[in-house]
């Protein structure tokens, strides 16, 4: 199930309600607490959250280029106006492919708070979003709203550095990049990163699954 959260909405707080296979959830976040990522004036290029504190923003290492200017723009901005708030580089992790960023003001009243530890299971439901490029054009950017439910866990290893992961079956494009992942708690646990289309050997259906991975190498970083 999927819905459309376009920056032309004004509301402060955002609910994201879903039923779908069994599950009934209904979180609360504020709007202004996810937004894209954009380099320089027009380049957006992938999602990010304010997490823990009003001012910083997480994403993925690989949205991230330091030749250009970055810039946060949160779900919630003024009509027909793309908000934008400068970012500065606070810490690069490319072997997690995770980034911390921050903003010289408040970029949300209620920031996301990261999940204790990464406690995903199989079959757990969750929550995560993402800019869609698809729906959006140069004066509406939309970020979209999804639930799944957690196909596997495990860990990868990079560079002999074991990362936590899960898997599920979603819709994630190129501009989910750095998107949270929520757990029915409303906290974040995981963030979106890669997605890959699979088949059988022998054919049948084709699914894309996205892989979402740990925020705490991020999160517990000195």
């Amino acid at each position: 199930m999927q819905y459309l959260l376009s920056l032309k909405i004004i509301p402060v707080l955002l609910v994201l309600a879903f039923s779908q296979m069994g599950f009934g959830q209904s979180i609360t976040i504020d709007k202004s607490s996810v937004g894209l990522i954009a380099w320089d004036d027009e380049n957006y290029v992938g999602t990010g959250f304010v997490l823990n504190n009003k001012r910083q923003v997480v994403t993925c290492a690989h949205v991230i280029d330091t030749s250009h200017v970055i810039y946060y723009t949160p779900i919630r901005s003024t009509p027909n106006v793309l908000e934008k708030h400068r970012l500065k580089l606070v810490k690069l992790l490319p072997e997690y492919d995770l980034a911390l960023l921050e903003s010289e003001d408040d970029l949300c009243n209620n920031p996301l708070i990261n999940s204790v530890d990464f406690n995903f299971r199989p079959n757990q439901h969750l929550f995560y979003l993402g800019y869609n490029v698809k729906t959006s054009n140069v004066n509406h950017k939309n970020i979209q709203a999804n639930n799944a439910i957690v196909s596997s866990i495990g860990k990868t290893f990079d560079k002999e550095i074991a990362i936590d992961f899960i898997e599920f079956v979603g819709v994630g494009l190129p501009g989910y990049s750095g998107g949270p992942v929520i757990n029915d708690d409303g906290k974040v646990i995981g963030i979106m990163r890669e997605a890959w289309l699979k088949q059988g050997i022998k054919g049948g259906e084709v699914q894309l699954i996205n892989r979402a991975f740990s925020i705490f190498p991020i999160v517990n970083s000195k």
